[in-house]
Parts: structure tokens; C-alpha cells; sequence
């Protein structure tokens, strides 16, 4: 009995051994899944760590060796949509602000512009009518290189022309900067006829820049947070964002981080510098029969109100011009000769100067105060100077004093 009873415990003994083993082999196999998955997770976040600490090593080291300078801040109200026919958008009225840029290298804090706009909509002192008598009054027709976007106001070429005449003729010569940026010379044309030449200027200036070329096909729109923008296809997007930067970026993170990082701006900027040049207006297409058209509009105005009309024609500033935007420049330039009006090529005087000296910012092409001095002189030079006596071309005696000889 003994031995029976020992073999049966045996036999218990075996089963249990099997079917504990049998338990630890299922036990190991459902392990194997969570075990898998664990490596799988803890390779992703390992692969996700090391990214993140390379585009943190990344980013320190372009903040430090390939500084990404930081353009100008969009400022909000800066425009306003336009009730007058032919002009889509102005500057508001009474309006005091400021044009905030970035640093321009690891250790500059960037720099702030004060700007007012007066009642009028002008960036100038109040414009006085009727004219008072005495007084001699210049008009001056532009987008922002006559706005003078990016400078004080007195570094601009309006009123360092100003300057100038008054210095040189002894009196008193007021040229009114009617400039607004990214107008275009079908838009100048259209303020002429409706506003500009109720101010009863004596002459027009009008500043045509190689972006003028282009017919305005934009639709513009102020958004809920007061921007000026720009609808493309459907789409709203910041009116000339490649030069403007919200200053609290709106969005996600992801457009934060992007607006903020040194190594995105570098590579996007590698990636622009390969690609034609967008111009401020970039939906719209040249079409030099529409801006022959204005532009003959602005000579028969002024020609019809019996005063001088002056034309500068301004390249960009180190931008790289197609032939077919060099053709239009020479076109206008041969327009203007064949109907008597003066010209003045502005990529003269700033000849030879290296592009990053005549900047005023590195995300911002558009001229400096040292450019702005160098056109000015120009202008002074080409259109009020003749024989160390000033006069208003090709009415002589405008700015002597009736009675000087």
C-alpha cells in the first residue's frame, strides 16, 4: 500500500511540476508582447530624445555662429480700407505707433522707429488749404521707399530734400510725403486725381520703385485683430509677410517655436535666396500696358494742372532684377523722356555701395538713412539745381521771389 501510495504521490507530484511549468511557459509568453511593445516605446523616445537634444545643439549654435536677425514686428491699425475708387487700402489717420525691428546680431537689442501719421493720412505735418500764399508746395507720389518705412521721418528722402530747398533757396519749400506702402502706380494715380491734387502742389514728384510693374489683382481685408491682409487664391495671409513678424505670434506652438527658431529662418532663407524674388506684390503679374496706362495718367494730370511732373525710378537694393523688369524700367524711363518729364535714375547714386550698407535691416531691404541722404541729393542735383540757381524744371522762376533777377 505504501509503495502504491508513493508512486501515486509521485505521479501528483509530476503533474503538478508539468503544469506548473506549463503555467510558467504561458506566463513567459504573455510577457514577451508587453516586453516587445516597452522596447518598441522606449526606442521611440529614445530616437525623440536624441533628435531634440541635436536641434537644441542646432539651434544654440546658429544663435551663436549664423545669428538669424529678426525683421520688423506687424503692427496692427497700421492701414485702413479705402471708401475712394481705385485705392484699396491707407494709412489710418491720427495714428501714432511705432515700427519695432529685432536684433541684428547675438549682442544688438534692435531698434525702434516713431511714426505719425497725421489727419490727413499722411506721414507729414498737417497739410494747410488753401495753400498759403509764399509757400512753395512739392507733392510726392510713392509706396514705402517715399513712406520712408523703416527710418525716422527726417531721414527720409522727402524731407532731406525739404531740407535742401529751403537751405538753398532760402524759402519756404514744403514737399508732402503722400507715400504708402506697396501702393503701386495705378493706385498713385488714382490718389492724384482724387486727392493730391486738391492740396495744390506747384510739382509732383512721383517715386516709381521696379515693383510698380506689377498690376494690383490683391484683394485686402482688415482682420479681427486690425491687420492689413491680403486674400490670394482664397487664403488670408499677412500683407507683406516676408518682411512682417507678429509680435505675439498667433497659433499653436508649433508656430511659435517655428517664428522663434534661428536654424527655420536660416534654412527658409537659403530656400528664398534659390527661388525668383517675390515681389510685394506677389499675385499679381507684370503688366506693363496697365502701368504705361497710369503712369500716363499721372503726366496728363499734371501737364493739364500746368506744373512740373519729376520722375524717380527706384531699383530694390541689392535684389537681382529680371530682364523683363529691367525692360519695363527702361520703358517707363523712355515714356517719360518722349513727353518732356524729367527723370532721375535712383540706382546712380548709391553705385558702388555694398547692398548690407544701404539696408535698413538685414530682413529688410528697404533703404536706410544713408540711402535716403544719397537720393535726396540726388533728386535735389538732377530736378531743382541748374547753374548753382534753384529752379523748378522746366518752369524756371518757381523758387526765386518775383522780381530776382
Amino acid at each position: 500500500m505504501k509503495r502504491g501510495e508513493n508512486n501515486v504521490e509521485r505521479a501528483v507530484a509530476d503533474t503538478m511540476r508539468e503544469c506548473d511549468g506549463a503555467e510558467l511557459v504561458r506566463k513567459r509568453q504573455r510577457r514577451r508582447i508587453p516586453t516587445r511593445s516597452r522596447r518598441w516605446i522606449f526606442g521611440v523616445i529614445t530616437i525623440v530624445l536624441a533628435v531634440i537634444v541635436c536641434l537644441t545643439i542646432l539651434e544654440t549654435v546658429f544663435r551663436v555662429i549664423f545669428f538669424q536677425p529678426k525683421g520688423r514686428v506687424a503692427v496692427p491699425h497700421e492701414f485702413r480700407l479705402s471708401d475712394t475708387e481705385g485705392i484699396p487700402y491707407e494709412l489710418t489717420p491720427n495714428h501714432d505707433y511705432e515700427w519695432k525691428y529685432g536684433p541684428r546680431s547675438l549682442l544688438d537689442r534692435g531698434f525702434r522707429v516713431p511714426v505719425h501719421i497725421n489727419a490727413q493720412g499722411f506721414r507729414d505735418d498737417p497739410v494747410v488749404v488753401p495753400k498759403p500764399p509764399g509757400i512753395i508746395r512739392i507733392l510726392a507720389l510713392g509706396d514705402s521707399f517715399t513712406w520712408g518705412l523703416g527710418v525716422p521721418r527726417e531721414d527720409g528722402w522727402v524731407d532731406c530734400a525739404e531740407s535742401m530747398l529751403r537751405a538753398r533757396s532760402g524759402r519756404t519749400v514744403d514737399i508732402i510725403n503722400t507715400g504708402v506702402g506697396s501702393w503701386n502706380t495705378e493706385i498713385e494715380a488714382a490718389f492724384l486725381t482724387a486727392r493730391g491734387m486738391a492740396l495744390q502742389p506747384d510739382a509732383v514728384i512721383l517715386g516709381f520703385l521696379v515693383n510698380d510693374l506689377r498690376a494690383a489683382e490683391t484683394q485686402y481685408q482688415i482682420d479681427d485683430d486690425g491687420y492689413l491682409v491680403s486674400t490670394l487664391s482664397g487664403s488670408a495671409r499677412l500683407h507683406l509677410q516676408a518682411l512682417l513678424y507678429e509680435e505675439v505670434p498667433r497659433g499653436g506652438l508649433l508656430k511659435r517655436w517655428v517664428e522663434s527658431s534661428h536654424l527655420i529662418r536660416w534654412v527658409s532663407g537659403r530656400r528664398l535666396k534659390t527661388e525668383s524674388r517675390q515681389l510685394m506684390f506677389s499675385g499679381d503679374q507684370i503688366d506693363s500696358t496697365r502701368t504705361m496706362a497710369a503712369l500716363t495718367r499721372i503726366i496728363d494730370t499734371v501737364r493739364n494742372a500746368g506744373i512740373p511732373l519729376y520722375v524717380c525710378i527706384f531699383p530694390g537694393i541689392g535684389d537681382p532684377i529680371s530682364p523683363q523688369e529691367k525692360a519695363g524700367m527702361d520703358a517707363v524711363a523712355a515714356l517719360c523722356s518722349a513727353a518732356g518729364v524729367p527723370v532721375a535714375r535712383m540706382e546712380d547714386p548709391v553705385a558702388g555701395i555694398p547692398p548690407e550698407d544701404l539696408w535698413v535691416h538685414p530682413r529688410d531691404h528697404h533703404p536706410n538713412a544713408r540711402a535716403h541722404r544719397l537720393y535726396a541729393k540726388h533728386i535735389v542735383s538732377r530736378f531743382f539745381h541748374d547753374d548753382d540757381t534753384l529752379v523748378l524744371k522746366p518752369v524756371p522762376g518757381m523758387l526765386r521771389e518775383p522780381g530776382d533777377q
